[in-house]
């Protein structure tokens, strides 16, 4: 396998999904995002033939992360839009897949605010917590960082799945972790308070848009306000819950049944699963190379690195591991023999 430092364009792949969305909401195509996302990513997602060296810390691959706030809220201002245009009442289909085009959309957002939300400089947490806002899941910023990096692979970690929990069951506890986390650290919860009003204040502002003619036309005419406020209201709601899944599904899939018997064991990189397949690679920033981030969470994504012959690798790409972990047996049949030869070899290693 050569090796090659990875290109900093790649990683402006993520602002051409976001250009080709916002031409699927100006075209009235509603399946266009979750049908890319969960069907073509997947199928495009080939291995990587080259192991990357990490590059330079430089501007041109922080601009993609510095840059995507203002995109985003500009592709959830047009799809308030194309919201506005259908009937709530005659269109049920079409609004669901607009809500789930949102959570994804946002859990792009979410998946930039973590990698900037563990950056010093206070416009990075800054340009972080807006996102985390936008979608209603402010308290994961204060969770994951003073929280799961210190207890990755513990059985009371909410972010860990442990061996044999199916994700259906992983998903409560792992939000229940995340909304609770004001009574671990009381000093943030004044902070995690205003987050959670802000949250609320752009909710309305979503709703409030939807009521808004765009011009008027006759389906509007022939719909009350009130039913098109909730109306925006539902597919802010479950816009937002569908981004919190993802991501709580990429914590599931990257730490399932990986362990740490004490908190006196190290963090080492056998407690994170890694990936080095790159379309997924391109559009998360590196996220797959999990193992080199818990180790050196304060590093720019360039600058992260895989080792395939040594840390735990997933069979397939992100993506296809996130549908496949919503199949609980098939998931448990591929996954939980090399997460038990992972466990055994980490327990035969000495301890100093």
């Amino acid at each position: 396998m050569s090796v090659l430092r990875a290109p900093w364009w790649r990683f402006w792949a993520i602002y051409l999904l976001a250009g080709l969305e916002a031409w699927a909401i100006w075209r009235n195509w509603p399946w266009f995002l979750p049908f890319t996302v969960y069907v073509l990513v997947p199928l495009l997602d080939l291995p990587e033939r080259n192991s990357w060296k990490p590059s330079a810390e430089t501007a041109l691959f922080r601009l993609p992360l510095t840059l995507w706030l203002p995109v985003q809220t500009l592709v959830v201002l047009l799809l308030s839009w194309r919201v506005a245009r259908i009937s709530p009442a005659w269109a049920p289909l079409q609004t669901f897949l607009w809500a789930l085009s949102l959570g994804i959309v946002m859990a792009l957002g979410i998946n930039v605010a973590h990698e900037l939300n563990h950056k010093m400089h206070v416009m990075y947490r800054l340009l972080a917590r807006c996102l985390l806002i936008m979608a209603g899941y402010g308290p994961y910023a204060v969770e994951h960082n003073r929280g799961h990096h210190k207890n990755v692979g513990l059985a009371h970690d909410p972010a860990t799945a442990r061996p044999g929990e199916s994700f259906y069951r992983f998903l409560p506890r792992a939000v229940r972790g995340v909304v609770m986390s004001p009574r671990t650290w009381p000093d943030a919860r004044e902070r995690i308070l205003l987050d959670t009003l802000a949250y609320g204040f752009i909710l309305q502002l979503f709703a409030f848009a939807c009521t808004l003619p765009w011009p008027a036309t006759e389906t509007m005419i022939e719909t009350s306000r009130r039913s098109r406020y909730v109306h925006g209201l539902m597919v802010y709601l479950i816009g937002s819950a569908f981004g919190v899944f993802q991501l709580e599904l990429v914590n599931y899939v990257e730490h399932y049944g990986l362990q740490r018997m004490s908190p006196e064991e190290p963090v080492t990189a056998q407690h994170s699963w890694n990936n080095h397949h790159w379309l997924s690679g391109c559009l998360l920033f590196k996220l797959e190379y999990h193992s080199d981030h818990h180790l050196h969470a304060a590093r720019w994504y360039s600058r992260l690195e895989n080792r395939p012959e040594e840390w735990p690798q997933h069979p397939a790409g992100l993506p296809a591991m996130m549908l496949l972990a919503l199949v609980p047996p098939l998931w448990m049949a591929v996954m939980d023999p090399r997460a038990k030869r992972i466990r055994t070899a980490t327990a035969s290693i000495p301890r100093s």
